[in-house]
């Protein structure tokens, strides 16, 4: 958003604790049987909702970080923490809004919306927490690079 021009913020809505079951794809980060610490926030664009932005963090990471999670991007936040990143695997699709949705992003109800799902992993392998963040489709565009990893055999 900055290289747009564009001041980005985060309006926090609240922390519950949920169960992985809450969400499928939250079994990479833990097992069925645990509970993760789920943030909510409103993504803002020069102070206007543009997105809602779901942070599961497991217990431990919530912990280590709950006295800083407020109105901060959750991506410098790790690296501010030590907790480092090798890769994040990226899940992006389409959906509507509902009925909530448009309301809290100030769009009409079925109205084009892009949902983007992250896990950031550790060189290990293992998914240090999930996010997802759903965006409205006309305020957003998504650029994303990757290096190919793949080295030359020689002959």
């Amino acid at each position: 958003m900055r290289a747009a021009g564009i001041e980005p913020g985060l309006h926090d809505l609240g922390v519950t604790v949920v169960p992985t079951t809450d969400e499928p794809f939250l079994s990479a980060m833990a097992p069925a049987s645990a509970r993760v610490y789920r943030l909510e926030r409103m993504l803002l664009a020069d102070g206007k909702a543009v997105g809602l932005d779901t942070i599961w963090l497991p217990r431990a990471l919530a912990d280590k970080l709950k006295n800083h999670l407020q109105g901060q991007f959750i991506i410098p936040l790790l690296e501010k923490f030590g907790i480092l990143i090798d890769h994040t695997k990226y899940q992006i699709e389409a959906t509507t809004a509902t009925e909530a949705q448009a309301t809290m992003l100030d769009v009409l109800t079925g109205s084009p919306l892009l949902v983007i799902r992250f896990f950031p992993t550790d060189v290990d392998g293992r998914v240090i927490l999930a996010g997802r963040n759903v965006t409205r489709a006309d305020r957003f565009t998504y650029e994303l690079e990757g290096r190919n990893t793949a080295r030359a055999l020689s002959a």
